[in-house]
């Protein structure tokens, strides 16, 4: 029965192997197919506009001057959008995976054009740029189609100059001008939704430990048909069996025939790998057993044997435990919820809400070249959210522990001091202006003591140099406690001073209301009157791209559980490849050392010794082996709580899987003893 199941398992695992190929094959032209549509573009040269555009009558003027620029020195215009963004669908079903789509705008374009790759959320779409308008498409890049550096330079300077005498800017040429695309990028998306091509390379090692497995099972048929003078092809082709062998030649054919019709551009490609699976199948399984027939003795093979499978297994852990640590990430994340998060009762009858994640989007030159991007979203957002009664609590400087003390200040808005209250010295609390030009400092008062006056006037100094003008200073009563909104520490006393931004006091940079953190600086202030209205001032921005999710702060942690996860189907499908995966070493393994140990294992089972007393070095050796895997992994991957805790998970299952399968080899072998646990 046990022969009968490892030789379906071993079909089964081929044929997983094969579709994983060919789905690694797939995303490989996926990808092709990406880089080539993203390149169209280098026949172009381009021409930026040092502007992300919001209003519609504005995106007008500006398609009416390339217009009128391009009918008159004969250049042809065109636009790309490249959206790198998330599929997102909240609910129990959930998703929050990457996604990529390209736009290309024409003059001249007729009829519009959808294609979207296959195994993947990367889409390609041509349309008339005429449409950019009624999609309200403002942003991305324009490209002039000349290679002629003469004619595009004449171009740009006409460009410069209506653009300055429409929009009432003093935009020099260069502003414009990007001959020689320096401001060049890469889609950072993957194509590979469902990873498939890590898995092959995995899939491969593990099929070959288990077709070896196979063999070493096998022994006695193979040294019986050995003394019969079955050669070694005619043993393996005994021991797999014609129909077996005719029924993997079909799947690979069917699959051959399947990718030439679909995926012809990789049918070649797939084809030679898929021979080369099959030959060193072949080969592979004459080398197996070629070498059991030479092993002189049991004694020796069984010395050989503990070696080998400990080895296997150990390499197999480490595999393992590289390839689960999305797995772990999820479990480490999801402890998280756990924890019971308490409101204060300052806010606890108002709801505050964060945006998160912030994605590239359509601003790929403003993210990566420029503060663009997060310029425009504070001058879009923060002031009518401000109004609203928004908290600012910025700690990035706080958790940066390297910082001198004049730079580990907390940031906060005048709204916090409104719903929060601080006192000063004198016990009265205090409140701030928006329209507080002057930088304000609020220092505990303990700094006024003889030790800490040093630092004191270091940290007043510092500011005082850096804006250039007077700091205000409030000395604080020392110990009151700013709440973070953030589940690990909400209350934080131990900060040097507190800074307070108003609209007249700060940049953006300092604010830096939204950073992509699941915790972002900026607590936004809804209610189900006002929610709409702050997605509708998003949209009117062009920044729904970038800002896709807004929820309460007190979820972060269960979005972030979901952002690693991406879905709940490849949450279920990493679990149960992790699982199979297990069981399958497991049950290998155990099933090879059962055979090389039945007569040891039947005196000692039978003699009343316990499982765990008869299996004792089995036990220790899974200990062993789970902890060099760890150490394994913190010498050549990473170390981190989530490879502690992985390894945790990883022996419980082990142990498990160990004990399971052990009674059901007993039992299958008629040794199942009553047990003296």
């Amino acid at each position: 029965m046990t022969n009968k199941f490892l030789k379906y398992f071993l079909c089964f695992l081929f044929i997983l192997v094969t579709i994983a190929i060919s789905f690694s094959k797939i995303n490989q032209q996926n990808l092709n197919k990406t880089v080539h549509t993203f390149n169209h573009t280098t026949n172009y040269s381009p021409l930026r506009v040092p502007k992300i555009f919001v209003q519609e009558s504005e995106y007008r003027q500006l398609i009416s001057l390339f217009e009128t620029l391009s009918l008159k020195n004969d250049i042809p215009y065109m636009k790309k959008v490249t959206n790198e963004s998330n599929e997102i669908k909240e609910g129990f079903n959930f998703k929050i995976r990457p996604k990529l789509e390209i736009t290309f705008y024409y003059q001249n374009q007729k009829e519009p054009t959808n294609f979207k790759l296959p195994f993947s959320n990367t889409r390609f779409l041509i349309e008339n740029i005429q449409q950019s308008i009624t999609k309200k498409e403002f942003e991305g890049e324009f490209f002039l189609l000349t290679s002629d550096k003469e004619k595009y330079e004449i171009y740009a300077k006409g460009f410069a100059k209506g653009y300055n005498k429409i929009f009432q800017t003093t935009y020099e040429v260069d502003v414009f001008s990007d001959f020689n695309n320096e401001l060049n990028y890469s889609p950072i998306s993957s194509t590979d939704l469902y990873h498939f091509s890590s898995y092959v390379q995995i899939g491969i090692l593990f099929f070959v430990f288990a077709l070896g497995s196979y063999y070493f099972i096998l022994i006695k048929e193979i040294h019986l048909l050995s003394n019969y003078g079955f050669s070694v092809k005619h043993i393996m082709h005994t021991l797999i069996g014609k129909t077996t062998m005719f029924f993997l030649l079909c799947v690979v054919s069917i699959e051959s025939f399947l990718m030439w019709k679909m995926f012809r551009e990789q049918f070649l490609p797939y084809t030679f790998l898929l021979t080369l699976l099959l030959g060193g199948s072949y080969f592979i399984s004459l080398i197996f057993i070629y070498l059991i027939i030479k092993l002189p003795s049991m004694k020796k093979r069984l010395k050989y044997l503990q070696f080998l499978t400990f080895t296997v297994t150990l390499l197999f852990s480490f595999i393992l435990a590289i390839t689960s640590t999305n797995l772990s990430e999820i479990i480490l994340a999801t402890t998280n919820l756990w924890n019971t998060y308490e409101v204060p009762s300052e806010i606890v009858s108002e709801n505050y809400e964060v945006f998160y994640p912030l994605t590239i989007g359509k601003n790929h030159i403003e993210f990566i070249y420029a503060n663009q991007l997060q310029k425009h979203m504070d001058d879009s957002l923060y002031e009518s959210l401000n109004e609203q009664g928004s908290i600012l609590v910025n700690l990035s400087d706080y958790h940066i522990k390297e910082n001198e003390i004049f730079g580990r200040g907390i940031k906060v808005n005048p709204n916090y001091l409104k719903k929060f209250q601080i006192l000063d010295e004198k016990g009265e609390r205090i409140y701030i202006d928006e329209q507080e030009q002057k930088h304000i400092l609020l220092i505990p008062e303990r700094y006024k003591e003889k030790d800490l006056r040093n630092e004191l006037e270091e940290v007043i100094s510092y500011y005082n140099d850096f804006y250039q003008q007077k700091t205000k200073v409030y000395y604080i009563q020392d110990n009151q406690s700013i709440y973070t909104f953030t589940l690990h520490d909400p209350w934080i006393d131990d900060y040097p001073f507190i800074e307070i931004l108003t609209l007249k006091n700060s940049t953006f940079w300092e604010r830096n209301i939204i950073n992509g953190d699941s915790s972002p600086p900026l607590k936004v202030k809804a209610d189900p009157t006002n929610r709409k209205k702050i997605l509708k001032l998003v949209e009117k921005n062009q920044l729904s791209d970038n800002l896709q999710l807004l929820f309460p702060y007190t979820k972060a942690e269960e979005i972030v559980v979901k952002m690693i996860s991406k879905s709940l189907g490849q949450l279920i499908s990493i679990f149960i490849v992790t699982m199979i995966s297990f069981i399958s070493l497991s049950f290998l393994v155990l099933s090879i050392l059962f055979i090389y140990n039945k007569r040891t294992i039947a005196l000692l089972r039978l003699s009343g010794f316990s499982l765990l007393s008869t299996y004792r070095t089995l036990f220790i050796q899974i200990f062993f082996k789970w902890g060099l895997a760890t150490i394994f992994m913190f010498i050549f991957w990473e170390s981190d709580l989530k490879i502690i805790i992985n390894m945790i998970i990883f022996i419980m299952i082990d142990l498990s899987m160990t004990i399971v399968f052990l009674l059901y080899i007993e039992k299958k072998n008629n040794l199942f003893i009553l047990s003296g646990w």
